[in-house]
């Protein structure tokens, strides 16, 4: 019974630290040269989900490009990049055997 409580608090961690991530990830998108509202982010985010146009098309203005074609590559990038480096950190401790997680 025990056991069981700890898978689902895992599970509980798990998905708050992934909306944890995607509100980092929706913020980070407000941050750099040009400051973008939060409310222009969310428009041209859910205008190009909605439409089932490509990225590159003409007039779509100078948000949606900073957008989808600067800022949201690098941020996915940043984020596997990131979850790459923890896996292999899991994997070295595991093969060195590492006596601080027991």
């Amino acid at each position: 019974m025990l056991n069981f409580f700890k898978e689902i608090e895992g599970i509980y961690v798990s998905v708050f630290l992934l909306l944890v991530l995607i509100a980092v990830m929706f913020l980070a998108l407000a941050v750099g040269t040009v400051k973008i509202p939060m409310e222009q982010i969310y428009v041209a985010v859910i205008s190009q989900l909605q439409s089932g146009t490509s990225l590159d098309g003409a007039l779509k203005g100078s948000v949606h490009d900073i957008v989808w074609q600067l800022r949201l590559p690098r941020i996915v990038l940043a984020a596997a990049v990131g979850a790459g480096l923890a896996s292999s950190g899991v994997i070295m401790q595991a093969i060195v055997k590492n006596p601080f997680w027991k």
